[in-house]
């Protein structure tokens, strides 16, 4: 199987790629599952580095989240997508995950800053 998945090529900019998924048998229960490389997120997108290099710029930077995004080569995520990518890693490093069904799994110990 192949993900679509949005990453840096050579020269820095983003494109589209297919990355080729292994599938691994676990020797106790004997379920097939797919391995995710560590920088493809499971039904993403745009990979981690993508998500990482746009967010810091965004924080490093004065400029707006058009501004933001426009700043790359290639395939660009929609504003909206870097808001979210920014307000989800805040929520994490200060430690702010509120208890709701869409956030945080009801009952759970609060998630460890990142």
């Amino acid at each position: 199987v192949k993900r679509h998945t949005v990453l840096f090529d050579e020269t820095g900019a983003f494109i589209h790629m297919e990355t080729p998924l292994p599938l691994a048998i676990c020797e106790s229960c004997k379920t097939r599952r797919r391995v995710l490389p560590i920088e493809i997120l499971p039904y993403k997108l745009y990979g981690l580095p993508v998500i990482e290099a746009l967010s810091s710029h965004y924080t490093r930077f004065k400029d707006g989240l058009r501004k933001t995004v426009k700043t790359i080569k290639g395939i660009t995520p929609h504003y909206s997508a870097l808001h979210g990518w920014v307000g989800g890693l805040g929520e994490r490093a200060l430690d702010q995950v509120q208890f709701k069904t869409e956030r945080a799994a009801p009952g759970e110990p609060s998630l460890p800053p990142t």
